[in-house]
């Protein structure tokens, strides 16, 4: 059985249990989106991350226009790259 203080996960203890990692989801999903074989994760992570960009009321139906999905979300991810000006 699972202790209930392991159960209780706060915003502050994952944050604590990244930083202890050196871990940043946002930037561990930039760069698997950067070198990612499969253009269906590359997407999925694309679109993870322009959900925190973009107003979810403006989101794209990638299933409909794959092609135009895809600039779009270049387009947001490069400028995300752009504004953290880290090397990836």
């Amino acid at each position: 059985m699972i202790s209930a203080q392991r159960q209780k996960w706060t915003v502050d203890r994952i944050i604590d249990a990244l930083e202890r990692r050196n871990l940043d989801p946002f930037d561990e999903l930039a760069r698997l989106a950067q070198y990612a074989e499969s253009e269906k994760i590359r997407v999925q992570c694309l679109k993870e991350l322009a959900e925190y960009l973009v107003s979810k009321k403006r989101q794209i139906e990638v299933e409909d226009d794959i092609k135009e999905a895809i600039s779009v979300l270049k387009e947001t991810m490069q400028a995300v790259l752009e504004s953290t000006k880290q090397p990836y």
